[in-house]
């Protein structure tokens, strides 16, 4: 998966961008190893019931009160940092393609970040410690489980539903314009290419989602491998010549 790159100087004629590059390369191999800890995490402590209802919430703010860094975690806690270095990554990958393909990555650019904004928005992490820290076993609090209730609906609606599609098609997008310049290697573009088009079928679609989100993975972390080391190259060639 390896091709031929044009240098960095192509690239960066304003001024250096060896620091942009780096962190970029720094976040993308960064988030492979979140992602690979994730998968790890899942098998060992399976997440919990992310279905609205008033049994699967009250589990969920017992448990975030007995144990809530475990709790953090089973509900893709880690995905908010995961999601600061694609935010990196992606800004990194439109400096490098910027030149070559300037409206593709414009696009997937604008279109990653919205995904990521959404994602934000939606994680029920965060949320479910807050919610955990105001209830009361005893029933006092029982607008804390609707509370509750409503987080893990946002989880599974239209926010997520929107980030999930829009991501996917930023990396369509991204490697589309990896494909058509020669910084990055054709397997990685279309490694890209691939984990893009299969997160077009929505992880909450029942269990071919969840086979395609799970497929999906694949070709994200040779994607983000490829990525990191090639940024880290650019790096080295534009401080060079910077």
């Amino acid at each position: 998966m390896t091709g031929s790159a044009r240098p960095a100087r192509t690239l960066a004629q304003e001024g250096t961008l060896s620091m942009l590059y780096r962190a970029g390369a720094v976040a993308a191999l960064a988030t492979v190893a979140i992602t690979l800890f994730q998968i790890v995490a899942g098998v060992l402590w399976p997440p919990p019931d992310f279905a609205p209802t008033a049994a699967a919430a009250t589990h969920i703010l017992e448990m975030a009160q007995t144990a809530p860094v475990l709790t953090f975690v089973k509900l893709d806690g880690l995905m908010l940092f995961d999601y600061v270095l694609l935010a990196v990554v992606y800004v990194a990958l439109y400096a490098a393609l910027r030149r070559a393909q300037p409206s593709l990555m414009a696009l997937g650019t604008v279109f990653a970040l919205m995904a990521i904004t959404l994602y934000f928005a939606v994680n029920p992490a965060a949320t479910a410690l807050v919610l955990a820290g105001h209830y009361a076993a005893d029933g006092s609090a029982t607008g804390v489980v609707t509370a509750m209730q409503a987080v893990l609906a946002g989880f599974q609606g239209t926010g997520f539903l929107v980030h999930y599609l829009v991501m996917g098609v930023a990396g369509i997008l991204v490697g589309f314009g990896m494909l058509r310049s020669d910084v990055f290697s054709r397997g990685t573009a279309i490694a890209g290419i691939l984990q893009g088009a299969m997160m077009l079928v929505p992880v909450t679609f029942g269990t071919v989602g969840l086979l395609f989100a799970l497929g999906s993975l694949i070709p994200f972390v040779v994607w983000f491998i490829l990525v990191g080391t090639r940024l880290l190259r650019l790096a080295g060639e534009d401080a060079a010549v910077g």
